[in-house]
């Protein structure tokens, strides 16, 4: 048996196979849903790294699948569908992605170290807004973010690459700022 989660604190220990069952079952039993997997011991938050070994490429596809129907919508005028996700970068364009987040006002350090936070579970997505939006309203701009703030926002949800944390990111943008264009 080993720890998944990481905490000093957590006395669980599990087998790979047991895990991998836990895992599965968590996202079999999410339709349209991104839940967090807790850990079985402490009930801290796994990250997707650390489980992702352990399931097959189907389950992954699937915890995918719901996250991009989670942030699905249809366009009135065309009657079209498209998902909001953001698509994680490859390693080559991350670096143009961080420095257009640190061109929304906040200083590295403090980015830094709200990132860490939120990348870990430790932090919500609105305490990352409030770090990489410091003082900006939907009432402000007619219920959509500056179009700087915009590309920053849109940056730091492609620059997530555990797919729970995305979409929790997205979403806290969309309830900050739900008047959206549709990408059709």
């Amino acid at each position: 048996p080993r720890r998944f989660c990481g905490n000093a604190s957590c006395v669980g220990g599990f087998c790979d196979d047991c895990m991998k069952q836990y895992v599965e079952g968590r996202i079999a039993d999410a339709l349209h849903f991104v839940p967090p997997i807790p850990c079985p011991g402490c009930r801290g938050r796994l990250r997707t790294a650390v489980w992702s070994s352990l399931v097959g490429a189907e389950m992954l596809a699937l915890y995918a699948t719901n996250a991009a129907a989670l942030l699905t919508v249809r366009c009135a005028a065309c009657d079209g569908v498209k998902s909001l996700l953001a698509a994680s970068p490859e390693a080559a364009g991350r670096e143009a992605l961080e420095a257009k987040l640190l061109t929304a006002g906040a200083t590295a350090s403090v980015l830094h170290e709200a990132w860490s936070h939120f990348e870990k579970g430790l932090a919500t997505a609105d305490a990352l807004l409030a770090v990489l939006a410091p003082g900006s309203s939907s009432r402000a701009n007619g219920g959509e973010p500056p179009p700087r703030l915009r590309q920053a926002l849109q940056s730091a949800a492609a620059l997530v690459q555990d797919v729970e944390r995305r979409v929790a990111l997205q979403l806290a943008i969309l309830r900050r700022w739900p008047k959206i264009r549709t990408p059709l």
